[in-house]
């Protein structure tokens, strides 16, 4: 899904399977769907539109949570020292070795309707 010029064409291809060809409707949007890989990766996926280029690369399928809440969401591993820290933090997180983890942090917005994009880490 995303924005181009009305009746523009947007070639995806996946490195899992055949591209896929979707054309932006009277507002400029569009959507495409591309079949799901087996979990694991990394994958890449190309997105082409006009004479514009884009190659997403290390992409990894799988399980996916979304975590929302209040403050304590965010929090960071290692708490906040001097007095609000995480029990073992200290241990486990210069031994932590999970190099297929992916976090996006949502910078902090507010919206009084629903936003079609966010911004973030």
């Amino acid at each position: 899904m995303g924005k181009a010029a009305t009746g523009q064409k947007v070639v995806i291809t996946p490195s899992w399977d055949k591209p896929v060809i979707a054309s932006a409707d009277g507002q400029g949007q569009w959507r495409g769907k591309i079949k799901t890989p087996p979990a694991g990766g990394p994958y890449e996926l190309k997105v082409v539109c006009g004479g514009d280029s884009i190659q997403y690369k290390n992409i990894l399928m799988g399980e996916v949570w979304l975590c929302s809440g209040q403050s304590n969401m965010e929090m960071p591993l290692g708490g906040w020292p001097p007095s609000d820290t995480i029990f073992t933090a200290a241990h486990e997180i210069p031994i932590a070795d999970y190099p297929n983890l992916r976090f996006f942090t949502v910078e902090r917005a507010t919206s009084i309707s629903p936003e079609e994009d966010c911004k973030g880490t």
